[in-house]
């Protein structure tokens, strides 16, 4: 019998994923049945995985020259084999494959996925005893989208072979502390949740302790930046406990990344009690018929957020567009082609300038950079493509509210304060604020309505005003703000100006001195961006202008001035003035003391260029009064 692959390839993970490997210094039957179980097991759905007995490994890597076994075990340890794959549950064969290496005897044993999951195998093969049996998988941190938490694993393979069939990625947790990974998640979007984890719960009982279980498990797992996440309780005890669960998740500061919503589906929705002769429950199976019924359910819970589903879809079509753009560039030339490798790294240099110009700095770091860069690009036209297909498939699930009954226009902003809703609206004419459904003003003019102090609504008001701000703040951030700076010295980086001349900027503009504590003087960089990508910049062009409160309200008619959209940087709402008038350049090394603060987007750049333009090519005539 032969290895599908060559096992050089095999012993350095080549052509194979490295969690799909390990290596055995020695036979140990216990251990490697173990790794036999989980790889049948294949949770992931990845294709099982390959054990290579007589292989040292050392940081992950197999030792060379390998330690070998003696050439006379190989019969010995192969008939060994044989029994121990019938007390597998249910019985289960995986290949063994003797190969010489390094003038050395190993032994491969190919464990592929299991027809008839789940695998459980005793916890001593060797024992003669009476064995205790236990499931074994592999505990896995890649990226995942959906975690599971169920102490009988059994119950959770259904879903777990579901997911795996429509290949989302997920994670399994047994729910015992020591199985959850050292570090969080980042990456989580829905959480299947056992409410009693027996097991794990060492004979806990009361809902105290149980929820406190649960929630140090969620805590563990989900990293504080995860983003959006939904707990489904997913149990079969009729969601004992789930009031205490929500309560605590939700209302209390219980874990560092609170989840958006919980919801609740019960097990018996898709399984069934099996009764044996005697009319003993036997087994709790599956529904022939569970997993629509698991796939409806979640779906018309999932509805009552589904601007979290929109979020969801748009992440997987990123997924899919970035498969799909590393499979276009990865086909360029023919995998067979022994130059493959070359190749590619030659068409990644021509991308790289083709992105970054002629005179790119050759440094490989700055070839990879640019080379991210231009694949971004690519990207972005296969998810265009993508966008288009998932918005015709979901555009008849999700509908945006016109407008909310007995309230005018569209709802800018809602909270809530003392038991009562609060919501800020327009109908492009009028801005309103209601209590409820009760108007409490409206004004033409935004500032006005939240400068009013005549009907006792002050604090409502700033509130709603203050969670309005940070919102267009933060969104107004994430569209023309941008985190990478490429280079020091490039076309739209922000740079602090000096102390002298802020004062003399805030001066010239009439600022209030009370206010010049909180405004800071900035430099941007307004080169072209041709000049920069070709090198050919020989001074460096430079608006001068101030970052000053959103709050601000500097309101200037002159054509001499730039007033940007509210921004969020440093996590206050700013904004930034540009003084036309101050336009300057000057030699290349300007900024070689200074470094950018941040950077704004190539449509703001372009949009305060052309505002540049037309204030400089602006007419004048001369006449008298």
């Amino acid at each position: 019998m032969e290895l599908e692959i060559s096992v050089e390839d095999l012993l350095n993970k080549r052509k194979i994923e490295s969690d799909r490997i390990e290596f055995k210094a020695g036979w140990n039957p216990d251990d490697i049945y173990h790794s036999v179980c989980a790889f049948a097991n294949d949770y992931n759905n990845d294709g099982g995985g390959y054990i290579a007995v007589g292989v040292e490994e050392k940081n992950g890597v197999a030792v060379r020259p390998v330690k070998g076994i003696p050439e006379y075990m190989l019969d010995e340890i192969q008939k060994e084999m044989l029994s121990y794959n019938n007390m597998i549950s249910p019985p289960y064969f995986p290949k063994a494959i003797p190969l010489e290496v390094d003038g050395k005897w190993i032994l491969v044993i190919v464990a592929r996925t299991g027809q008839q999951r789940p695998y459980k195998s005793p916890e001593h093969v060797t024992s003669k005893k009476d064995k205790k049996y236990n499931y074994y998988i592999r505990y896995l941190t890649s990226s995942v989208s959906v975690v599971i938490i169920d102490d009988k694993i059994e119950e959770a393979f259904p879903l777990m072979n579901a997911l795996a069939k429509r290949g989302v990625p997920y994670s399994y947790y047994d729910g015992k502390s020591k199985n959850y990974p050292e570090k969080t998640l980042d990456n989580v979007r829905i959480i299947f949740l056992d409410m009693h984890l027996d097991e794990a719960a060492g004979g806990a009982t009361n809902t105290k302790n149980i929820v406190s279980l649960l929630v140090a498990g969620i805590d563990a797992l989900v990293n504080e930046n995860n983003g959006p996440y939904v707990v489904m309780v997913w149990s079969k005890h009729d969601s004992q406990h789930l009031i205490e669960l929500e309560d605590t998740l939700l209302n209390k500061n219980s874990v560092s990344c609170r989840p958006i919503a919980v919801l609740n589906m019960e097990k018996s929705l898709c399984f069934e009690s099996i009764y044996d002769e005697n009319n003993v429950k036997s087994e709790w199976k599956l529904r022939y018929d569970g997993m629509d019924i698991l796939e409806k359910n979640l779906s018309v819970q999932l509805k009552m957020i589904d601007s979290f589903m929109i979020l969801c879809n748009w992440e997987n079509g990123i997924k899919n567009s970035a498969r799909e753009t590393v499979e276009a560039i990865g086909t360029l030339f023919d995998r067979k082609d022994q130059k493959w490798n070359d190749n590619l790294k030659a068409c990644m240099i021509r991308m790289a300038k083709a992105y970054a110009g002629q005179n790119l700095d050759m440094s490989d770091e700055n070839i990879i950079k640019n080379v991210y860069f231009s694949m971004n690009n690519i990207l972005s036209d296969f998810n265009g493509v993508e966008t288009e297909q998932i918005v015709k498939k979901i555009a008849g699930e999700i509908q945006f509210p016109k407008e909310k009954k007995d309230i005018a226009g569209r709802i800018l902003v809602l909270i809530e304060d003392a038991g009562k809703e609060y919501t800020l609206s327009c109908d492009d004419k009028i801005y309103y604020i209601y209590e409820d459904t009760k108007l409490i003003c409206q004004n033409k003019d935004m500032i006005k309505l939240f400068k009013n102090k005549e009907d006792g609504y002050n604090r409502i008001r700033g509130l709603l005003y203050d969670t309005y701000l940070s919102n267009v703040c933060s969104i107004n951030s994430l569209l023309n703000i941008r985190k990478n700076l490429i280079d020091k010295t490039r076309p739209g980086n922000i740079y602090e100006a000096s102390e002298k001349f802020k004062k003399e900027l805030c001066d010239v503009r009439g600022i209030d001195k009370n206010l010049w504590e909180d405004i800071k003087g900035i430099e941007l960089e307004i080169s072209p961006i041709c000049d920069y990508a070709q090198n050919k910049r020989k001074r460096l062009r430079i608006l001068p202008g101030l970052e000053i409160p959103a709050k601000l309200f500097y309101k200037d008619d002159s054509k001499y001035t730039y007033l940007t959209i509210p921004i969020m940087i440093d996590g206050k709402e700013r904004r930034m003035l540009f003084d036309f008038r101050f336009y300057t350049s000057e030699l290349i090394d300007y900024f070689d003391e200074k470094n950018p603060l941040y950077a704004i987007g190539d449509e703001l750049l372009q949009n305060i260029k052309e505002e540049l333009s037309t204030h400089s090519i602006r007419s004048g005539i001369v006449y008298v009064e």
